[in-house]
């Protein structure tokens, strides 16, 4: 998990840093969603929300480039996207309820 929240944190500093590289609808969305907490002043809040997206990428991003040959889009791309959207949603939310 610990590369996978590495790889988060550098998706986070293009989000932040990069206005000439565009991400991938799954990272755009993740940042979008936990924006708050990754802005937030306090550090675990922080190091939650990227923990959460790093496990959130496991079920939704393959890190390996798909086979040459294949055109077929896989129609659990969309559903990935929805299930990360719903997990960091409810992740917000629970920790709103905790924090409170």
């Amino acid at each position: 998990m610990e590369e996978r929240e590495k790889v988060v944190r550098h998706m986070w500093d293009v989000y932040t840093n990069s206005r000439r590289i565009r991400l991938p609808r799954f990272w755009q969305e993740a940042f979008e969603a936990a924006y708050e907490d990754l802005t937030n002043d306090v550090a675990e809040v922080r190091d939650a929300a990227i923990t959460e997206i790093a496990k959130m990428s496991v079920h939704s991003i393959h890190f390996d480039p798909p086979p040459v040959q294949s055109t077929v889009r896989s129609s659990s791309s969309s559903s990935s996207i929805f299930f990360a959207r719903s997990a960091l949603s409810n992740f917000i939310l629970d920790r709103g309820s905790v924090l409170s």
